[in-house]
């Protein structure tokens, strides 16, 4: 947890502002790495990160925050996680100079694979490699064999590049985080509530605790949480495999635009052909019951723009871009527009605003860390199962000169036509789920 989420942050972030202590004979300020040494440069990217917050959905826990304002003001390792090793990469292609760019890429794409729960030898061998080069690219670039300049080898570097071992060791490095205990010591540490004796307080506090776990473990009954995640959601449609469809809905069937009834003739046409008999693309009618919600089956809930664009973006958490399967097994992300049952077979799909292709010699010139994609809005319509979604991404702008048009108190659109957004996933999402923690995954702003 330590090395990747603070020791490695902090040392780039401490060369990039020029702030890393030790030189003599130069001052770090002046470095070809120290891009946010200009002070407008800093402000800007610190915008722009803050203005992103509302682009993930509510499941990365605590967003990345204005990093120019907060860096110093208690920023979470999750805060530094995310804004490393998903914003970094794309939001500074245009600011760091090439080199250093593709050291970063290389850096971020090695600790990426070891994240993974479920990790192939072809993706260790491809950590190691792509960790080795980050390694030696940064000595011949930060140190530059420079003994004024040998203090910013830090530890940390040497350490990381062992992860793809340890893994053939230990197996999965997620499942051995330090991430929970952080947590438990938190919990505890909340929980004190005798200040002239903390530590008896403290051990008090542990053991009571251990007792609880005992009851529930011997009987679940009592287990609150456990019951809660095994409870169907109140006026929700069942759909089967983990599926369920959740309000809002509309109250009675309404008619929709003839693009949308257009698309729709397109999937019945394929599947339920009897429906769309006697009709034609262009003069065919339907009348739905929209769903503004999607509980997948890793119990993260899929929102959809029909109910989100009531909200500004400064009141929103995202929760409507998913990334989801077509028909020939190619993955694809999508911009839901709501949800419904169609057909004599009452056929869950979901309409989707289909993103355009990646960019795919920007994705394989960063070593597979900037996914960027095209936003079409309705020119890129399609009707999918809903069973194809996979889960939830964020798809966060990119602004390469900053984010100082956008108005999060006024803008209800939130993803604009033929702008281009950079895809994020959350990092370790895999044991969170695991835990089943009892948590709201569905939260929409980060309090």
């Amino acid at each position: 947890m330590h090395l990747a989420c603070l020791n490695l942050p902090d040392l780039f972030l401490t060369l990039w502002c020029g702030t890393i202590k030790g030189s003599t004979q130069s001052n770090p300020k002046n470095w070809e790495c120290a891009i946010f040494a200009d002070q407008d440069r800093w402000t800007s990217h610190g915008h722009h990160v803050a203005c992103a917050m509302a682009y993930l959905p509510g499941f990365f826990d605590r967003a990345p925050r204005n990093i120019a304002e907060k860096v110093n003001s208690g920023y979470k390792a999750v805060e530094y996680l995310t804004w490393f090793y998903r914003y970094a990469p794309a939001m500074l292609r245009g600011s760091l100079p090439e080199s250093y760019w593709l050291q970063l890429c290389k850096l971020v794409r090695g600790v990426l694979l070891l994240y993974g729960e479920e990790i192939l030898p072809s993706e260790l061998v491809e950590s190691k490699q792509c960790l080795t080069a980050a390694v030696e690219d940064y000595e011949r670039l930060y140190y530059a064999r420079d003994l004024d300049r040998l203090h910013v080898v830090r530890p940390c570097l040497h350490n990381i590049w062992h992860g793809p071992d340890q893994i053939v060791l230990l197996g999965s490095l997620i499942g051995c985080t330090q991430v929970p205990m952080e947590r438990l010591i938190g919990d505890l540490g909340s929980e004190i509530k005798q200040p002239s004796n903390p530590y008896a307080n403290l051990s008090q506090r542990a053991f009571r605790r251990c007792q609880v776990n005992a009851v529930k473990a011997m009987m679940p009954e009592v287990d609150r949480a456990r019951q809660k995640a095994g409870r169907i959601p109140p006026r929700s449609e069942v759909l089967g495999d983990g599926y369920f469809l959740l309000p809002r809905r509309d109250r009675y069937m309404t008619p929709i635009s003839q693009a949308e009834a257009a698309v729709f003739y397109d999937y019945l046409d394929q599947h339920e052909p009897a429906a769309c008999e006697g009709q034609t693309r262009e003069t065919f009618s339907i009348r739905i019951r929209r769903w503004a919600r999607l509980r997948l089956p890793n119990e993260t809930v899929a929102r959809s723009s029909w109910k989100e664009h009531d909200k500004p973006l400064n009141k929103l958490r995202m929760a409507r871009c998913v990334k989801f399967c077509d028909e020939s097994g190619n993955i694809e992300i999508g911009e839901v527009r709501y949800y419904c049952i169609i057909g004599e077979t009452d056929s869950a799909v979901a309409l989707i605003s289909i993103f355009g292709r990646r960019d795919d010699l920007l994705y394989a010139r960063s070593f597979k860390t900037v996914d960027l994609r095209q936003y079409r809005g309705m020119h890129n319509l399609k009707v999918i199962d809903i069973k194809a979604i996979r889960s939830i991404v964020g798809m966060v702008p990119d602004l390469p000169g900053g984010c100082a048009g956008m108005d999060p108190d006024l803008d209800h659109i939130h993803l604009h036509v033929n702008h281009f957004y950079f895809v994020v996933e959350k990092l370790g999402f895999e044991a969170k789920v695991l835990q089943r923690s009892a948590a709201d995954l569905d939260m929409d702003v980060d309090e």
